[in-house]
């Protein structure tokens, strides 16, 4: 195997934490294993990805932050004990904004909540104290 390049070795559609992935230090350059458990041991919490994330089954944290759209693909539903969504916009009128891609998008300012009811309109529903 010592004469085989890497890029000739079969590739895996998926591993367990006891797999080995193969690394090279290049200040030797030295080549080291390391099993997929303690690679990803190692990487900081909270970790930054710059690419699309994809969680299947259940998510559970403390604060999960993005800068940018955040999708949530599913039939269920989202539950949080606390969901702040933080968007300071207040439309003109019914249509002023709407757009056929932000259709369910909530948001509010000091005096209402806004709903993108359809492709074309916002629904507005005024804040009251109680």
């Amino acid at each position: 195997m010592a004469t085989k390049k890497i890029t000739d070795l079969s590739a895996a559609s998926s591993v367990t934490s006891d797999d080995l992935l193969l690394t090279v230090d290049m200040a030797g350059p030295t080549t080291y294993k390391i099993t997929v458990a303690n690679f990803f041991a190692s990487v900081p919490t909270p970790a930054v990805f710059t690419a699309n994330v994809a969680v299947q089954g259940t998510l559970a944290a403390n604060v999960v932050s993005a800068v940018g759209n955040v999708t949530f693909n599913t039939a269920n539903y989202v539950t949080a004990n606390n969901l702040i969504v933080k968007r300071s916009v207040t439309p003109a009128n019914s249509t002023d904004g709407a757009n056929a891609s932000h259709v369910g998008l909530m948001w509010t300012d000091a005096t209402s909540i806004y709903l993108q009811a359809n492709a074309t309109h916002i629904k507005k529903v005024a804040l009251s104290t109680f």
